[in-house]
Formats: C-alpha cells, sequence, structure tokens
C-alpha cells in the first residue's frame, strides 16, 4: 500500500468491518432471555451487566490515549482484543452472577472501548480532509454491528452450540478478525504531502485533554451533545413501549426499532459527508433544528395516536442519533486536533456516560407521572430548542479559538508544546 490514498481507503474499510464486531457489545439483550431461564436471574440483575460494560467501555476510551502514548498501535488493540476475547470466554463458562459483571461487563466493555477509540484515532490520522465522512462511515460499522451480526448471534444460541457456545464462538471471531486487520492498523506516512482539506472545518489548534478541558468551547459543545444525544437516547430505549402505547401490535414495534436501527446506521455517514460540506457551525445548528422539528413530529403523531407517522418520526429520530454520534468524534478531531485525539475522545466520551443513563430513567419516571409519553415525547422540541442556543454559542467560541490561535502563533509546534494559557484566556 505505497499509494496514500489507497492505503487511508484501505484502513477506513478494514476499520468499518472491525466496528461491526466490536458494535456487537450493543447485543447483549440476545443473550437476557437464555440466561436468565437457565440461572433465574431477574431483569434489573442482568439489565446491570450492560450497564457496567458501557462505564467500562468509557474508561477503555479514556485509557486510549494514555496507552497510545506509550504502546504501538498494534500493540494497544492486541491488549483489547485479549480483554474481549477473555471476557467471552469467561463468559461462556459463568456460573455466578458476579462472573458475568466481570467477564462481560468489565473485560468486553473495557476491551471494546479501547478498541473503538484505537480505530478512531488511527482512521482520523489518514483523514486530514473528509474527516466528517471517514468518521461517519466508521461509526456506521459500530452503530449497526448489532443488527448486522446480531441475527447470526441468535441462530447461534438457538442452535445446539446454545448461549455458552455463542460467546465462545464471539471469541474465535475476534481474534481472527484482529489477526486479519492487523496489517491495516498503521499511522499514516508523514513523509506524504498532506492532502488539501475539502474546506475550512479544521481550526488549526492542537490542545491537550488538560488545555480541552479548560476551553469554554468544549462545555457549551458537550451541552449541546448531552441534550441532543441524551433525548435521542432515551426515545431509543422506549421505542418499542411507545409504539405499543398507542397500540402497535408487536410486529410492528419490531419493525419500528429496526427501522430505527437502520436510520442510526445511515445517520452516521449522511451527517459526516455534510460536515465536511457545509462545515462544523452549519451541521451543529441544522441538527438541532431538526431535532425541533423531529421532535414536534413525535409529539403530533403520537398525540393523534397515528402509528405509521410515528415510525416514520422515529425512523428520522433514529438517523439524527446516528449523527449526532458522528460529530462528536468528528468535533473534537477537527477542533482540538490529532496529536491528543485519542485521549480528547476518551475525555469527551466519559464526560457523556451519567447523560446517557440518566435520560432514559426521566423518560421511564415522565411516563409512570403521566401515564402516558405524551409529557416526555413534549420535552423533546424544548431540549432541541435548548440545544440550538449551545449550537450558536459553540461556534463563536470555536472562532475565537481559532482567531486566538493565529494571532498568538503561525507555528504549531510552538503552541502545542507552550502550556501557556493566552488562548485559552482569547478565547473566554
Amino acid at each position: 500500500m505505497q499509494n496514500p490514498n489507497v492505503q487511508r481507503y484501505a484502513v477506513l474499510a478494514c476499520g468499518t468491518i472491525v466496528m461491526l464486531v466490536l458494535g456487537l457489545i450493543y447485543a447483549w439483550s440476545i443473550f437476557v432471555a437464555p440466561l436468565e431461564a437457565e440461572f433465574g436471574w431477574t431483569r434489573s440483575e442482568t439489565a446491570t451487566t450492560f450497564s457496567i460494560s458501557m462505564v467500562m467501555w468509557s474508561c477503555g476510551m479514556l485509557s486510549c490515549g494514555w496507552l497510545m502514548s506509550r504502546f504501538p498501535p498494534r500493540s494497544c488493540f492486541a491488549m483489547g482484543i485479549a480483554l474481549i476475547a477473555c471476557g467471552f470466554i469467561l463468559s461462556s463458562n459463568v456460573t455466578e452472577l458476579w462472573q458475568l459483571y466481570i467477564s462481560y461487563g468489565v473485560f468486553c466493555g473495557f476491551g471494546t472501548g479501547l478498541c473503538y477509540n484505537l480505530w478512531t484515532s488511527v482512521v482520523f490520522a489518514h483523514f486530514s480532509d473528509g474527516t466528517g465522512f471517514a468518521g461517519g462511515v466508521l461509526l456506521m460499522g459500530f452503530g449497526m454491528g448489532a443488527m448486522v451480526l446480531g441475527s447470526a448471534v441468535s441462530l447461534l444460541i438457538a442452535s445446539p452450540v446454545g448461549w455458552r457456545g455463542a460467546f465462545a464462538i464471539l471469541a474465535a471471531l475476534a481474534v481472527t478478525l484482529a489477526a486479519a486487520s492487523m496489517y491495516f492498523l498503521r499511522m499514516p506516512d508523514q513523509k506524504a504531502p498532506a492532502k488539501p482539506k475539502a474546506n475550512a472545518v479544521e481550526t488549526g489548534v492542537t490542545l491537550t485533554g488538560g488545555q480541552m478541558l479548560r476551553s469554554p468551547s468544549f462545555w457549551t459543545f458537550a451541552l449541546w451533545r448531552v441534550l441532543v444525544m441524551g433525548g435521542a437516547a432515551a426515545v431509543i430505549a422506549q421505542t418499542a413501549p411507545i409504539m405499543a402505547s398507542i397500540g402497535a401490535d408487536v410486529a410492528f414495534c419490531s419493525a419500528a426499532v429496526g427501522a430505527l436501527s437502520i436510520g442510526n446506521g445511515c445517520g452516521r455517514p449522511i451527517v459526516g459527508i455534510a460536515y465536511d460540506r457545509i462545515g462544523r457551525d452549519r451541521t451543529l445548528v441544522a441538527l438541532a433544528v431538526a431535532g425541533i422539528a423531529i421532535g414536534v413530529a413525535l409529539v403530533a403523531a403520537y398525540v393523534a395516536q397515528n402509528i405509521l407517522l410515528l415510525a416514520v418520526a422515529l425512523f428520522f429520530e433514529g438517523v439524527l442519533y446516528g449523527g449526532y454520534a458522528t460529530v462528536n468524534t468528528t468535533f473534537i478531531k477537527t477542533t482540538y486536533g490529532q496529536a491528543h485525539v485519542a485521549t480528547n475522545l476518551g475525555i469527551s466520551s466519559f464526560s457523556l456516560m451519567p447523560f446517557n443513563a440518566v435520560f432514559p430513567v426521566l423518560m421511564a419516571i415522565a411516563f409512570q407521572l403521566a401515564g402516558d409519553y405524551a409529557l416526555a415525547l413534549g420535552a423533546l422540541p424544548v431540549i432541541a430548542a435548548i440545544s440550538l442556543v449551545a449550537a450558536v454559542m459553540t461556534s463563536r467560541l470555536v472562532s475565537q479559538l481559532a482567531v486566538g490561535y493565529d494571532a498568538e502563533s503561525g507555528d504549531k509546534k510552538r503552541h502545542r508544546h507552550s502550556g501557556k494559557s493566552d488562548l485559552l484566556r482569547r478565547e473566554q
């Protein structure tokens, strides 16, 4: 792979396939029924397994920057895959609930977060232009992993191998995929000339994790992201019950869930391309405006008890959520630079984690108080409107960040290592 352009698309294609397998972390629900049937565990006990895996996924994301500063990417990938494979093998032999918490929750969750951040950082390094497109395609693989491969896992569980055999086969799949993809896991040749950027979404600023945390633009973006992703996550978590509450049958509820998953996957590259074409600022604003419109559509369809219209609105809510996920990673790279992107992505992911858990709970509480989902859905346009304000604030602060950097110095390296707070004072 001497041609840098061929090399980077090969890395993107391989990374997307890896992400499909990593996305199986979201297929946990497939194992719930057989585990509960065999051991008599309650739904809250098995649900805790997934909660632990999501917490450890964020921890794996957070640790990736530190590991990549000390070990080459392939070594870090080997660590992550080893944890995932060990987690699946141990899960296939569990007899106690705490064992499942450690094997699937801790091992698989941490390893998945590490590999996810690693591949995202490497792919971004290859795409100084088209970052949104690359991030969107990569995350499409992760978002659709449970849907694309989940059916195969379900067939394994229903076959004579059972859930234990399914876990063992997933371990073998992880190791095989790691061996096949290791060759493609490489940073770009630094001697190769950089391609010109497709547009001016890059700020040219390089900030460490600490500097990013002290940047007001990060916190206004975090507010935007928490609101739009938290609200959408709550809807996604309750899609089937929302449809059922207005009379949809089981088959239609399942179809709506599947359509939302397809929208989630497709929305990632679509919004990524839009990010490259119209820029960061317009994308943030456009997604907030779209969130208001889709929120209104969800409320109208629910109040009118129009099952078909509600299913269509839920599909577009899935598209939006996929777009939010793409912007979440692409914004960090294009705004705060590639040099510390693994650390910064880990920090960003970790800061989002509590809200992904809180918003679905708030929607459930609103349902219990009101007896239906009208109140909870009615909050979505309001949340999106607040996120619109956050988007405008973020655009202004990022502009000041870039101007402050240019006024300070045209030398990236000198600014990157200075550790000075002048830039941050300018931004404030």
